[in-house]
């Protein structure tokens, strides 16, 4: 089963949506698809990234100017949506 998440980024240039789709347990995919959007919040420029799955349930939100809205959902939960 294809598997797909958006990626939110926003920067102090714009906002990008990135999709990452995979094979296999959603879960994994989601694992990934945080796992990249946290390496891309480290960089200077960004200010935010989310991840959410096709129906919009949010796995992960983080963001540097309001940072007491982060969330960080166990991948886990993917594979019971």
């Amino acid at each position: 089963m294809r598997n797909t998440y958006k990626i939110v980024v926003v920067t102090n240039k714009g906002r990008y949506t990135l999709k990452a789709k995979g094979e296999g347990k959603p879960s994994e995919i989601c694992h990934e698809a945080k796992s990249l959007a946290g390496s891309i919040f480290h960089s200077p420029c960004v200010d935010f990234v989310k991840v959410e799955d096709k129906l919009g349930h949010v796995f992960l939100l983080l963001d540097k100017i309001n940072p007491i809205f982060n969330e960080n959902i166990p991948s886990e939960y993917a594979d019971q949506v």
